[in-house]
């Protein structure tokens, strides 16, 4: 199998789920100043009042955030029936196609005889509205390749009580030359990595359980810095106690986020091996 794309559908899918989790981790630590910005001098009733609207933006962001995260990764691991095979589109020969990139151990596609390597001519695909006739193989053009992408779809639908017959040519070293052999598959869709809905759930309640209290922390340094906000008259003693009661916290909360998306982005990437 000579030429291929390795850059396939299915990472491009993934991709996009991952950037959606570090997109919302932009620095949502959220003083209205820096030490360095900060006109030095008498605190307005302004000042205070934007200082206070800034504290509760940031704390609805982070539980946004952290509530994205954690939708997303339940989102990963829910339940799915699939026939565990994956592909990538690919080349064979002078045509392009359907590319077998994976096939799970113990799945209905390795017990039909698929493996890694195999080119996808044809499939047919029967479930609960009918009998879909999938045409993989395609030419050059952009038109047939979509039509690849969409068959890509198909064979990765995930619905139950889904029947699917793939037609697909292996080579094969007959003597001292190679053959290509033809061959039909026929599987049943099933639940497919069950493990991962129980690993799912949890890390989305460690994530859950973790980010709680450094929440919570943050929550009362900011209230309590509102709460103090009437008696403090300059710039310099806001960002002295800011630094104390918010900033403290929010940069224990900002190491954890760091730390969350890293696990969430390795742990919805893995859903495809």
């Amino acid at each position: 199998m000579g030429g291929t794309n390795q850059c396939s559908y299915k990472k491009e899918r993934v991709m996009s789920a991952l950037a959606r989790i570090v997109a919302i981790g932009i620095l949502l630590i959220g003083a209205v100043v820096s030490a360095e910005a900060a006109s030095m001098g008498p605190l307005s009733d302004q000042d205070r009042e934007d200082i206070k609207k800034n504290y509760e933006r940031t704390t609805k962001r982070w539980d946004a955030a952290f509530q994205n995260v954690i939708s997303e990764v339940r989102e990963s691991g829910r339940e799915r029936w699939g026939f565990g095979a994956t592909f990538y589109f690919g080349r064979f020969v002078d045509v392009r196609g359907l590319v077998v990139a994976h096939v799970r151990l113990g799945s209905p596609a390795e017990r039909a005889g698929l493996k890694q390597g195999d080119f996808v001519e044809w499939a047919v695909l029967v479930t609960d509205t009918g009998r879909h006739e999938v045409g993989i193989v395609a030419q050059r053009d952009a038109t047939h390749q979509e039509t690849a992408y969409g068959a890509l779809e198909a064979l990765e639908a995930g619905l139950p009580r889904a029947e699917l017959d793939i037609v697909f040519v292996r080579p094969v070293l007959v003597g001292d030359h190679t053959e290509l052999q033809r061959m039909l598959a026929h599987m049943s869709a099933v639940v497919i990595q069950k493990e991962r809905i129980v690993e799912a759930e949890a890390l989305a309640k460690s994530v859950e359980n973790t980010a709680a209290p450094l929440q919570a922390a943050l929550a009362h340094g900011a209230n309590t810095m509102i709460g103090e906000l009437a008696n403090v008259r300059t710039w310099e003693e806001f960002l002295e106690r800011e630094e104390i009661l918010v900033r403290t916290p929010a940069r224990a909360l900002d190491r954890f986020w760091d730390a969350t998306v890293q696990e969430a982005n390795a742990f919805i990437a893995g859903k495809n091996k």
